[in-house]
């Protein structure tokens, strides 16, 4: 808090309006592959990579309700473990991934089909953080507000909005799949 106190303490209030501007705005959707390799990996490797087992991402794929869906990111992900097995990183320390408390109101959303943050993760962090909100997005990977921007984008300006209540997440019904199947006959 002193150290974000001091920041802003140097900032002029056309930076301070800057900021504002730049948060009232649409969230916007980071890029993993749109951003440095080496910085990418050197993060990857140490603090995500190195306390992980890809035969881990295997049995969570195959747990999925439509494993095939999940084929193509373990074949990804295999290729980042490849890599951070010989990245010059390091690792980051054991304590690093110890699970967050915090008091701090929380939104957490899950995708039901993220290989690199399993939901099993997700609600381990909703249980370690008492006043956070889970979302649970069907047919979903990594980055929620990918597959489900408007739905997504709405719930989490609400939370911003009003942190203190779980906002209404109605509209991650629409995403779940419908199954058709073909006729008896």
């Amino acid at each position: 808090q002193a150290t974000l106190q001091q920041i802003l303490s140097t900032m002029t209030d056309a930076d301070v309006a800057a900021v504002f501007d730049y948060l009232s705005g649409p969230l916007q959707v980071a890029n993993p592959t749109g951003s440095n390799q080496f910085m990418y990996y050197s993060v990857e490797c140490n603090e995500s990579a190195s306390f992980q087992a890809y035969e881990r991402t295997i049995e969570t794929a195959l747990e999925l309700e439509i494993p095939e869906l999940g084929l193509n990111t373990v074949a990804s992900l295999g290729q980042i473990f490849a890599v951070c097995e010989i990245w010059p990183g390091g690792h980051a320390p054991g304590y690093a991934n110890l699970p967050v408390t915090s008091e701090i109101p929380t939104l957490i959303f899950a995708g039901t089909y993220d290989m690199q943050t399993p939901l099993s993760w997700n609600k381990q962090a909703f249980v370690s953080l008492p006043n956070s909100g889970l979302i649970i997005a069907p047919m979903s990977g990594h980055g929620v507000l990918t597959y489900h921007q408007a739905c997504a984008t709405q719930i989490a300006d609400d939370f911003m909005n009003d942190p203190g209540y779980l906002p209404d997440d109605s509209c991650v019904a629409d995403y779940y799949p419908q199954w058709a199947l073909p006729d008896a006959s």
